[in-house]
């Protein structure tokens, strides 16, 4: 259910087909991201049609310190979602 920033670096640098989702606050994404779709935890229930052509593949979910990655990756397995991963520890673990 995590995934490690060399592995997630991994992916990104081969291109793999996943999707980067970061649950952060819009303004924290604005600030800094890595890519990938921003959809804020507290608004990801309303929004999960727009993910939903993911439900089969490969998600993985980060934020600033892994705790609200780890709420949303539950959330999203619990409603269906086979592939989810959660970036351990965060974007404050991310040194590339």
């Amino acid at each position: 259910m995590t995934i490690l920033p060399q592995e997630l670096k991994t992916l990104i640098d081969s291109k793999a087909d996943f999707l980067l989702l970061d649950v952060r606050e819009e303004w924290e994404h604005e600030e800094y991201h890595i890519g990938g779709l921003n959809i804020p935890l507290n608004s990801l229930p309303f929004r999960l049609q727009e993910i939903a052509s993911w439900k089969s593949k490969m998600i993985v979910i980060h934020c600033k310190a892994g705790t609200r990655g780890r709420t949303g990756t539950k959330y999203l397995l619990k409603h269906g979602f086979a592939n989810v991963k959660n970036l351990e520890g965060g974007l404050s673990k991310w040194p590339y």
